[in-house]
């Protein structure tokens, strides 16, 4: 039976009885007191300007001080590290991600706990040093929450929704099929009693956010049960009381109008239907975030086109020799696939309808930019060309939206901390916030290429181990996760 079939207590003690010998591993280390940052350049995320030759002084994980450098020697004990071609900046926050996905155009492929190392190691090369998992049973992603994300050498801070919860039916169902909820990947509600008491037993798990599935029809047209607005009101109101906020995925214009009318928190997507000017100004006024994700949806257009990105050394790293065939498959079916596109993804897919949807997507993103709708970075990877370790394909999407790369990087980094309600403690390089930052080659505030060289990463100012994930590392990362699971 494949792993991703396995139930997950299976797959976590199977891996317990080969790795318990290495459960007294210690899972990080111990980060410098003290240390300063010389920048040649530094970028704050606020979407100012790039400052030049700049001092970070970081004590306890924290930002203590930024000021202009003026080549004076570091006080005795302190760490210092040379950043001065570089460009520091902060890291970078997705807040829409699947760690457990393998990232072919099919969802079973390659998805397992394994997967799940390697996708977080990529998001971490790719500059990214907070991760929020939007869909998975809740024991598992807790459990990798607290084995990762800590700032030790384990890969990017981790924030976990556990399920999505939808209709009877409902998305995600029609295209991840009903394994995922018998996973409890997906839980589907049809009571407002039932959606109250499960928003407070995944509050009780320890969830950051709540995810709602709501699509009235898949992509290929079909119609699809929408969870109702009483539903999906008292999940709304009872997530509210238990100070969680709500995450929809919303990509229609009937679910944007549902979740705008029970004031949900955050949209998990640009919108596939054309929306009037009156809803965005909505948006606005009720201070709903927005995650566009434009490139998942341009991704399986794009990617057959793109083959030589599956032999960069970087992508082998992220992705399995599986997933890679799989994406080779689907591109040689693509090229023979006139009207609709492979079927991996989902059956019937109309090629035409998916790109005046992406079209769509990109002027809705363009419209509640230039009205002033708040932006967060999401890349739902992984799936279909779109994997973990390239967020400047997103950002160039949005430089296609009409913004700057300056504020594309606004998006990335302090956009993608206020999706998860942290904007005052990452996201921004200033004085009290986390040392969470990157180094890159360059100056992506110009040229948004640079991003994807990162040099360094840090998290709570500890340097990341950017070459992981060794078979070593894997095999100590699944011991803590059985011990967490445990």
């Amino acid at each position: 039976m494949p792993l991703w079939k396995m139930p997950f207590t299976t797959k976590l003690l199977g891996s317990a009885v080969v790795v318990l010998p290495l459960l007294t591993l210690a899972c990080g280390a111990t980060p410098p007191r003290q240390l300063l940052i010389r920048a040649g350049r530094l970028i704050d995320g606020t979407g100012a300007a790039a400052q030049s030759n700049v001092v970070v002084s970081i004590e306890d994980g924290l930002i203590r001080s930024i000021l202009p450098d003026k080549n004076e020697p570091a006080p005795a004990g302190v760490h210092v590290i040379d950043a001065r071609t570089l460009t520091v900046m902060p890291g970078m926050v997705n807040a829409h991600a699947h760690l457990f996905s393998g990232g072919g155009c099919d969802p079973g492929i390659g998805t397992g706990p394994s997967q799940a190392f390697r996708n977080l190691h990529a998001a971490l090369r790719g500059g990214v040093t907070s991760i929020a998992d939007l869909g998975a049973p809740v024991e598992f992603v807790t459990a990798l929450r607290r084995h990762v994300g800590t700032g030790r050498h384990r890969g990017p801070r981790v924030f976990v929704s556990g399920p999505v919860l939808t209709a009877k039916d409902g998305y995600p169902i029609d295209f991840m099929g009903r394994e995922a909820v018998e996973q409890a990947a997906v839980i589907e509600i049809q009571t407002p009693m039932r959606a109250r008491a499960l928003v407070r037993d995944l509050d009780k798990a320890g969830v950051d956010l709540i995810k709602v599935g709501l699509q009235e029809r898949s992509y290929n047209g079909e119609p699809l049960n929408m969870m109702s607005e009483e539903v999906l009101c008292a999940i709304v109101d009872e997530a509210h009381q238990q100070e969680l906020r709500v995450v929809v995925h919303a990509a229609t214009r009937a679910s944007y109008d549902l979740a705008l009318a029970c004031g949900v928190d955050i949209l998990g997507h640009g919108c596939l239907d054309p929306i009037d000017d009156a809803t965005i100004e909505k948006i606005v006024q009720k201070d709903i975030l927005v995650m566009p994700t434009l490139f998942v949806f341009e991704s399986p257009l794009w990617g057959p086109a793109h083959l030589e990105r599956l032999d960069e050394p970087e992508t082998q790293r992220t992705l399995t020799p599986e997933i890679i065939a799989h994406l080779r498959q689907y591109a040689a079916e693509d090229k023979t696939s006139d009207e609709v596109l492979p079927p991996y993804l989902q059956t019937g897919i109309s090629r035409e309808d998916a790109r005046k949807g992406y079209e769509t997507l990109l002027e809705s993103i363009r419209r509640m930019h230039a009205a002033g709708v708040k932006l967060g970075l999401g890349t739902d990877a992984p799936v279909c060309f779109n994997w973990h370790g390239s967020p400047v394909q997103e950002l160039k999407r949005l430089e296609d939206a009409g913004l700057t790369p300056l504020q594309a990087l606004s998006v990335a980094t302090r956009g993608g901390a206020q999706i998860l309600n942290l904007q005052d403690a990452i996201g921004t390089l200033a004085v009290g916030y986390r040392a969470d930052l990157i180094a890159v080659a360059g100056k992506p505030d110009i040229d948004l290429d640079d991003v994807s060289h990162v040099e360094w990463s840090m998290i709570d100012g500890v340097m990341q181990n950017l070459d992981g994930p060794t078979l070593g590392e894997q095999v100590a990362g699944f011991s803590c996760l059985a011990w967490a699971w445990l």
